[in-house]
């Protein structure tokens, strides 16, 4: 089993959420086996808003190994890159937790220092504004990248190609 941990902040888009949740679903009925968990996080646990108000249940950060983790920001990225989300970010990293993250998302990988030697996805409006407040971060223009350990969505419907291809990665023989 697999499990997917998801990581919301008030003010998510759902639809993300939903193009990361459902062929995750799918791939299970697909497989004919459940190979696909996913759980659904915040810093503290409890409900969360989207940008749409459609009210999320979210558990807590766990403190153990992960499969792969997905971030999804707000159009307001400074106000979920607390402390503890960054601090969580850089243990996954320094473990080779494989890492996602979808539109502004990135700034936050940026700032927690993950897109150093690793690149993340930008939408085309938004690339030359990431590079200037994070000059030593990799933003790449183009929808999607899935590059391992770092994988990533402009996003809009690119997330449903990252969800993709995560799904691939750990179902194709290697």
């Amino acid at each position: 089993m697999r499990n997917i941990c998801i990581h919301l902040s008030e003010g998510f888009p759902i639809l993300s959420l939903t193009l990361v949740t459902e062929p995750l679903r799918v791939a299970n009925r697909e497989l004919g086996r459940p190979l696909f968990a996913r759980t659904i996080l915040s810093d503290d646990g409890g409900v969360l808003q989207s940008s749409s108000g459609l009210p999320v249940a979210t558990d807590p950060l766990p403190e153990g190994k992960l499969d792969a983790v997905v971030l999804l920001t707000s159009y307001e990225p400074d106000r979920s890159a607390t402390e503890r989300c960054l601090s969580w970010l850089r243990r996954l990293d320094r473990q080779g937790c494989l890492m996602g993250c979808v539109d502004t998302g990135a700034l936050v990988f940026a700032k927690a220092g993950l897109l150093n030697r690793r690149p993340a996805a930008a939408h085309p409006e938004a690339i030359a504004g990431y590079h200037r407040e994070f000059p030593n971060s990799l933003f790449i223009d183009r929808m999607m990248d899935f590059s391992p350990p770092r994988f990533s969505s402009a996003g809009g419907v690119a997330t449903l190609d990252m969800t993709l291809a995560l799904i691939a990665h750990f179902t194709s023989d290697r």
